[in-house]
């Protein structure tokens, strides 16, 4: 009978690198669909996140078998603390993505109004966010990690302007309610999305530092 390969926090921390490129690249996916309003896309992505629920769980299970297995030498504790909270921070991130895609369909038939600027630069900063967040946990970088903190701010600046203007529009065009209501759901699972890139970037820091950021002003 093959042995179980052995656990390691270097073998948890490849895998959860693999989960988030692939979170990475669906979230850049639904971006797309979502500016084609891509139906078989969206739908397409949707069905991915089955994968990302069964990575967090095999991950989640590998995280404590290292804590109450036999460990081959000393263990880096803090290192297995980031990766447990990261993986939940990814899952969720998919969960958000999947929210997304959800209004590509309802939008494709529905009565268009006008998308505020502020939602498609919501896009582009998180999409950075995240970018920059698995960057900082594959390379170890607490300096990135804080540049990704320092943009959560302007992201909820965003989404209170881009609800202000997307019910402003259906004051006066009730036709546009539909329209407005998805776009707002999108807004919000964006500004989710950061605040979760944001709880990554954190989790780097801890991990290479030891230091607590969460509660503190971001710099």
């Amino acid at each position: 009978m093959a042995k179980e390969p052995v656990l390691s926090v270097d073998r948890l921390r490849d895998e959860l690198k693999t989960m988030g490129g692939e979170v990475l690249a669906r979230f850049r996916r639904v971006r797309k669909a979502l500016a084609a309003l891509d139906v078989e896309a969206a739908r397409q992505a949707v069905d991915e996140d089955a994968r990302t629920d069964a990575q967090e769980v095999a991950i989640e299970q590998g995280c404590l078998a290292l804590l109450t297995g036999p460990k081959p030498g000393r263990l880096d504790m803090r290192s297995v603390m980031a990766v447990i909270k990261i993986n939940t921070d990814l899952e969720r991130i998919g969960d958000m993505a999947v929210n997304i895609a959800e209004c590509i369909e309802p939008l494709a038939h529905t009565t268009a109004g006008r998308v505020p600027d502020e939602i498609l630069e919501m896009e582009r900063i998180v999409h950075e966010m995240l970018t920059d967040a698995l960057d900082s946990f594959g390379k170890r970088d607490t300096v990135l990690a804080g540049r990704v903190r320092q943009r959560d701010d302007a992201v909820d600046v965003l989404n209170e302007e881009a609800y202000r203007l997307l019910l402003e529009d259906v004051a006066h065009a009730p036709e546009h309610l539909e329209f407005a209501t998805h776009y707002i759901v999108i807004a919000k699972n964006l500004e989710r999305i950061g605040d979760l890139c944001t709880n990554i970037a954190e989790h780097v820091v801890f991990m290479e530092t030891g230091e607590i950021v969460r509660h503190k002003a971001k710099p």
